[in-house]
């Protein structure tokens, strides 16, 4: 692969996203994802675009067992004027990831 390729920020550096992560000790539930609705006009401040994560939950076993319902989810971003995602976030299950694609150092 030829470094022509490669898009660096600012002309700089080569990494393109920072992830910071919490683990939960406890699974994010619907009172979680109640409260997080309650502040949605806050949180859209800062992260315009919210959307439920869609997730796909299936049972492997030699009988058949009722699936769980999947766990609540959001995915969040925030773009710059030309597009490009910033900040992004997502909350699934007992995981909190936020995520930053531009920084200067």
């Amino acid at each position: 692969m030829s470094s022509d390729n490669i898009n660096l920020y600012a002309g700089q550096h080569a990494i393109e996203v920072v992830n910071f992560s919490v683990i939960l000790g406890i699974p994010l539930d619907t009172t979680d994802n109640n409260r997080f609705e309650t502040k949605i006009s806050q949180i859209r401040e800062h992260f315009p675009y919210t959307e439920d994560t869609q997730t796909l939950l299936f049972a492997i076993g030699p009988e058949p067992s009722a699936s769980p319902p999947p766990p609540p989810g959001k995915e969040l971003a925030c773009y710059s004027n030309d597009g490009r995602k910033e900040w992004s976030g997502q909350f699934i299950n007992n995981a909190i990831v936020v995520s930053c694609h531009q920084y200067t150092n």
